[in-house]
């Protein structure tokens, strides 16, 4: 029965709390106030959007992210991000932004009282961190001494599965298959030996069997509708007992 006195009593000072607290002075003061701390251009070309909360207006935050537009002030819809998990930071990924294109991006949040949209920052220049090496176009090095001749250019497999290549040639020094697990973009993708992938992963093999081990980068670039500039380096493969690195650069084409 105490327990049930003292629940009343602390029913009855959160009213009175309540009902006495200020009124605030501007109806903006309701609404909740956020901004854009930093926007970061990630090795793989996506965007680190990050951004704080500078005030919950007159209720807790229900709804909270960015927003991003080629124009100026973007509105809370245009490429709308719905942040999940926040405190007083909050932070999200933007990816497939074209490096062709000047983007604004702001932080909005919502509480009961309506949603307010903060500054906008301006963002240029998009591109994936460059490979660590550079060789010539359509050249491979499989680090045994053998080299494939050029023309190196890989086309879509003639079985047609999602995200696989095939270099068309004459000798079995050029049977190379290139599988990721769906459709590519620009970014950066790790070598994996099991064909089927998945997520960021991708399946290289060549000379009929031999394939790169797990873990080796794999830079892609979008050059335009379905051409790829693809670059790998000192990815390492096994031959018995010996481990070789292979390096390459070449094309991927309709």
């Amino acid at each position: 029965m105490r327990s049930k006195y003292i629940l009343i009593i602390f029913i009855v000072i959160s009213a009175l709390f309540n009902s006495c607290r200020k009124a605030k002075k501007n109806m903006e003061d309701y609404f909740p106030k956020v901004k854009v701390t930093s926007v970061v251009i990630q090795d793989d070309g996506s965007v680190l959007v990050s951004g704080e909360i500078e005030s919950e207006g007159g209720s807790y935050i229900e709804h909270i992210g960015f927003c991003c537009d080629t124009k100026n002030k973007p509105k809370i819809e245009a490429r709308q991000i719905n942040v999940k998990e926040f405190d007083n930071t909050f932070s999200a990924v933007y990816e497939n932004l074209s490096g062709d294109s000047t983007y604004y991006i702001c932080a909005w949040a919502a509480n009961r009282y309506g949603y307010t949209v903060g500054n906008s920052v301006e963002l240029t220049g998009i591109k994936p961190a460059p490979p660590p090496c550079t060789f010539t176009l359509n050249s491979l090095d499989i680090g045994t001494g053998w080299g494939f001749e050029p023309n190196f250019n890989m086309y879509p497999a003639s079985s047609q599965a999602p995200g696989e290549w095939k270099l068309i040639g004459g000798s079995s020094m050029t049977n190379v298959t290139i599988k990721f697990a769906g459709t590519i973009k620009t970014g950066i993708y790790v070598t994996n030996t099991n064909y089927n992938v998945t997520g960021n992963d991708v399946f290289f093999t060549f000379n009929t069997t031999n394939t790169l081990n797990y873990g080796s980068n794999v830079y892609v670039y979008k050059l335009s509708s379905g051409k790829f500039d693809i670059t790998i380096c000192n990815a390492t493969w096994n031959a018995g007992s010996n481990t070789y690195t292979l390096n390459t650069r070449f094309l991927v084409t309709p």
